[in-house]
């Protein structure tokens, strides 16, 4: 073998490499996450825009990122839920619906952007292992609450990317408060079929080797037992409703309902959202039932 084979043998392995890596940036962060920073400027939107008085909340991660975001008191007596966004927008996208759960389960709530998202920095393609140091900063300080009495116990909800986020984070953290109710609405079975989806719904070509696969909610969910929601979109284009189903059938709460909206896309409009979703959710957090499901031809 002469030196211009040995050339062509470097050039070739190093633009695989290139390739791969390129690839896997492609799927794990240019079209998995989509920030939108509000870092130098004001939210257009915030709680007071619908009557409530919140706090800025400034935390640190692990690393030292900042994080950010609003809590919005209710009661003493009152849970406090942990809300976690999906990979579109920050706290303030979907902040009338939280809103809206926030009068409607009288809880305090706690939205928070993980990194890249909203006034959280850095303003950087985010790492699954990172945002997992994000949320276990969030769900530090939500649980610092309950043990200074500011609220009663801890709830999870999760949308989308968010609830493979809340899954993971109830799985390794049943500790001295655990998640006592769960919520997960349009999220996917694993991020590597998700890539998958994605990827060919796009045209291109998949090779799962080069995709994370960090987020295992189906995985995660069989370790999870406090009583579980999952909400799915029968027309949900971004992450088919048949992942987000596999979420309930593999979870082993001890009670679980899902419920079936048959008219709604990924994110759900507001109208359905207040008239369905919420008083869904809120009857399943006071009710005792065992296993239901529940659809509506809205």
């Amino acid at each position: 073998m002469n030196l211009q084979d040995l050339i062509r043998i470097f050039i070739l392995l190093f633009g695989t490499i290139v390739l791969f890596v390129y690839y896997e940036r492609l799927i794990t962060e240019g079209s998995v996450y989509e920030p939108i920073p509000s870092f130098d400027e004001e939210y257009e939107i915030t709680p007071k825009t619908f009557g409530i008085e919140y706090e800025d909340i400034h935390l640190k991660s692990a690393d030292g990122t900042d994080i950010h975001g609003w809590y919005l008191p209710y009661s003493n007596t009152a849970p406090l839920v942990v809300h976690t966004h999906g990979n579109y927008g920050n706290i303030s996208t979907r902040i009338n619906e939280i809103c809206a759960i926030y009068k409607e389960i009288h809880a305090n709530i706690f939205l928070y952007d993980y990194r890249s998202f909203g006034k959280t920095a850095p303003k950087e393609s985010p790492k699954h292992y990172k945002i997992k140091e994000d949320a276990e900063a969030a769900y530090a300080w939500a649980k610092q609450q309950i043990r200074d009495g500011k609220a009663s116990e801890l709830w999870t909800y999760g949308h989308s990317m968010g609830g493979g986020i809340s899954i993971d984070y109830v799985r390794n953290h049943q500790d001295d408060i655990p998640t006592k109710l769960l919520f997960v609405e349009n999220s996917f079975s694993t991020l590597r079929e998700e890539g998958e989806y994605l990827t060919r719904l796009g045209g291109g070509i998949y090779i799962p080797q080069c995709v994370d696969n960090e987020w295992r909610n189906v995985e995660n969910i069989k370790y999870i037992t406090c009583p579980t929601c999952v909400v799915v979109s029968e027309k949900d284009s971004k992450i088919p409703p048949s992942q987000t189903k596999s979420i309930f059938t593999s979870s082993l709460g001890i009670r679980k309902e899902l419920i079936h909206l048959t008219n709604a896309v990924h994110t759900v409009d507001w109208q359905r959202y207040a008239k369905v979703v919420i008083p869904e959710v809120t009857r399943f957090a006071r009710s005792l039932d065992t296993h239901k499901e529940i659809t509506f031809d809205d």
